[in-house]
Order: C-alpha cells, then sequence, then structure tokens
C-alpha cells in the first residue's frame, strides 16, 4: 500500500504586499518567480504569524523564505526589501 505524502519545500522570494488579513492570518504578495519550485511570478495568499503580519504593511517591498506544500504556503521569515 502506498502512502501520498506532499513534499514540503522552503524557498525564496521577493515581491510587494498586496494585502495583509490579520483575521485570516494571511499576507497576499506579488511575488517574482520562484525557480527552484519552477512557479511562475504571481500573487498569491501566505499563512502568517501575528507578529510577521504585523511586521509589513500593504505596498512594501519584502523578501522571504516560505515553505510550500503543493499551492499551500506559509511564510517561515519576511523582512522589508533592501
Amino acid at each position: 500500500m502506498e502512502t501520498s505524502v506532499a513534499q514540503v519545500q522552503a524557498a525564496k522570494a521577493s515581491g510587494t504586499v498586496k494585502a495583509v488579513d490579520s483575521v485570516k492570518g494571511t499576507i497576499t504578495i506579488s511575488h517574482d518567480a520562484v525557480p527552484n519550485l519552477k512557479w511562475p511570478a504571481m500573487t498569491m495568499v501566505f499563512a502568517a504569524s501575528q507578529d510577521q503580519l504585523e511586521s509589513v504593511e500593504v505596498g512594501e517591498k519584502v523578501t522571504f523564505e516560505f515553505k510550500a506544500e503543493g499551492m499551500n504556503a506559509s511564510v517561515l521569515n519576511i523582512t522589508e526589501a533592501e
């Protein structure tokens, strides 16, 4: 019997914060392509901690690391782009 396990991968990207939803615990980021995941540039929603949500503002350019399980992604860390 085979067990299907979603592969979890960590990646880095940069982009622009489009929305912050502290109720849902999400950040929407329009990010550049992520070559190691073979993702094109896109806008997507990432799960984030309350501290991460409070550390960014809409319109801010950021760099971030995230873990992805399929198309479900969670921010590991996020900082203002330099």
